[in-house]
């Protein structure tokens, strides 16, 4: 049986997360992945997209509330001026959940055949329910893929474009490569 990725580093929290908190993750990971500085602020702008369903607080003192849950639970840190940093183990949770939630979204679109505009509400509410052994099952089922129906990376793919380097002192003037 394989392990969660974060059972094997030193942290004092090992616990399931609670939906909240996987959801944060969830929003921290996407401004992670598009480099953005991550604040109180920022986080709310993306826990705003997640569905309704979800039941997240969308006011500023609730995610200040959960922000020092995190800290508390060591997925978090925060600087002086009040950015927000995914620790080892935060990041490791992020990414993880990010992916199950990409499997979901893949299987839901290709397996169940649900139509693309429903898979975002549908995969939300999938991706809380997945054990390690139903996500590697999954992955398994739809081949490993890459790329979920939206064209986002599923973190800890795989499967890795391969790029064509040419070095320049190997090319010519005015050709195409």
């Amino acid at each position: 049986k394989q392990l969660r990725k974060w059972e094997n580093i030193n942290c004092p929290v090992h616990r399931k997360l609670s939906i909240n908190t996987e959801n944060y993750l969830y929003a921290m990971y996407l401004l992670y992945e598009k480099n953005e500085k991550i604040t109180a602020t920022t986080l709310l702008e993306y826990i705003k997209q997640l569905p309704s369903s979800e039941n997240l607080g969308t006011s500023l003192p609730t995610v200040t509330g959960m922000l020092k849950r995190m800290v508390r639970d060591h997925l978090i840190t925060k600087d002086k001026n009040n950015e927000i940093f995914l620790t080892e183990y935060g990041k490791i949770s992020a990414k993880e959940q990010t992916k199950r939630f990409r499997l979901a979204s893949k299987f839901i679109h290709k397996i169940l055949k649900i139509e693309l505009k429903d898979v975002f509400q549908e995969a939300h509410r999938l991706e809380h329910a997945m054990s390690q052994d139903i996500e590697n099952s999954i992955d398994k089922l739809l081949n490993y893929p890459d790329k979920d129906p939206f064209g986002q990376d599923i973190p800890g793919s795989n499967k890795t474009e391969k790029i064509n380097i040419i070095p320049l002192s190997k090319t010519a003037k005015n050709k195409s490569y």
